[in-house]
């Protein structure tokens, strides 16, 4: 049997992850938390051989998750990854400072550059809405950083006296006559107006680009841009694949 990989994306509030025969996931789910129970039962049912993970948590629960990981007595696991920065990466990364840049944002890019290739722009939504730019000469240009819908409704009710907690995700009118369904069109409208324009400034200056979206939030806004965009909820598991096999000949 060859390797058969678990690839786990551990967010800020949830667990991610995807198992590979070869190149293609044959199961990926979500947990609010990765237990003991759970990852045991998944390694030894599946037969995982290897194992990548990459964290946007502090060093501490890193290190207690690799802990955790490696307290399986099973023969077939071999290899336990936390994916860094000294990691090769299967494109070329210009930002300024390298150790700035979430390690989410560079797994998730190199799962566009395996899944779409050059010249695609990124779109992630969730907490924030990151753009990632990955430009024709396969060189990461870095992108932007902006508030995500739910951070939007609680900017709005935070920051004021008055207005009400919305979480809402739907599509709503231009113009609203309750305070409540005025904040949902500000922040639903005002959330598409802000990637459409974003993605026709970059289509204009990047001919053929390809706009892919992902994240939490992001087939609701897929499915709301009035342009041809792609959708890929596990991007980020297939670029930490792709990091794996790449990286694979130094293990």
């Amino acid at each position: 049997m060859g390797r058969v990989i678990l690839a786990i994306d551990r967010g800020n509030t949830k667990d991610k992850f995807a198992i590979f025969e070869q190149d293609k996931i044959c199961f990926s789910d979500t947990a609010e938390c990765l237990t003991s129970e759970i990852l045991e039962k998944i390694i030894r049912e599946y037969h995982i051989s290897d194992i990548i993970f990459s964290s946007v948590r502090n060093e501490s629960e890193n290190s207690d998750f690799m802990a955790l990981l490696k307290s399986f007595d099973v023969d077939e696991l071999k290899n336990i990854l936390l994916f860094d920065r000294d990691f090769a990466l299967p494109f070329v990364n210009s930002y300024i400072d390298k150790h700035s840049v979430g390690l989410d944002r560079l797994a998730a890019v190199a799962g566009v550059q395996h899944i779409y290739g050059a010249n695609t722009l990124l779109i992630d939504a969730g907490t924030c809405i990151t753009f990632d730019y990955l430009d024709k000469d396969n060189i990461y240009q870095g992108g932007s950083i902006s508030l995500g819908l739910q951070s939007k409704y609680k900017a709005l009710h935070n920051f004021t006296a008055n207005l009400p907690l919305i979480n809402s995700i739907r599509t709503a009118s231009l113009t609203s006559k309750t305070t409540e369904e005025c904040i949902v069109s500000g922040v639903i409208n005002g959330t598409l107006f802000e990637l459409e324009g974003r993605i026709d400034a970059y289509a204009k200056k990047y001919c053929g680009l390809k706009v892919v979206f992902t994240g939490g939030d992001a087939m609701f806004l897929h499915d709301n841009i009035d342009r041809k965009t792609f959708y890929e909820k596990d991007i980020v598991l297939y670029g930490l694949k792709k990091i794996f096999d790449l990286n694979a000949e130094k293990i």
